[in-house]
């Protein structure tokens, strides 16, 4: 499984897989309306449920690669913590991409999505790693 990311503040309309990612998900939920009314007998009601509103959420934990070329935003190199830094700073809307691995096939779930949160940590004698949420917008569509 893999989360792609599409566009970024160079431009660039490339699909890229977030770098040095050790798990992704992707969270589908939806809002509940309860309505409530009364039978033919009396002090009787009939409660209903619907659905409401939904929304999805994107996250992705990985290792921090330092390397330059993490940093670049030409389209063939993978977003690295770097470049998600760059576009939680810019607050920009892009479009991720939820996939299984292009040669097993699978559903690919795609979405407008901006960064809620992004966190690195560095401890002692550990890898620096790091975790992000992108809030969904709009429709989640399923290929």
């Amino acid at each position: 499984m893999g989360l792609f990311v599409k566009g970024d503040t160079a431009g660039s309309g490339t699909s890229r897989l977030v770098g040095v990612s050790t798990n992704c998900s992707v969270s589908i939920n939806n809002g509940s309306v309860e309505t409530a009314s009364k039978s033919g007998q009396a002090a009787q009601s009939i409660s209903h449920t619907a659905v409401g509103a939904s929304s999805f959420s994107f996250s992705v934990d990985g290792m921090v690669d330092i390397t330059t070329a993490a940093d670049a935003l030409d389209g063939a190199n993978e977003h690295g913590f770097n470049n998600l830094a760059k576009l939680a700073l810019s607050g920009e809307t892009v479009e991720v991409i939820f996939k299984a691995d292009a040669t097993t096939g699978g559903a690919t779930y795609t979405g407008s999505a901006f960064i809620e949160s992004l966190e690195a940590t560095a401890g002692v004698d550990s890898f620096a790693t790091y975790s992000c949420s992108l809030k969904g917008t709009g429709t989640l569509v399923q290929a």
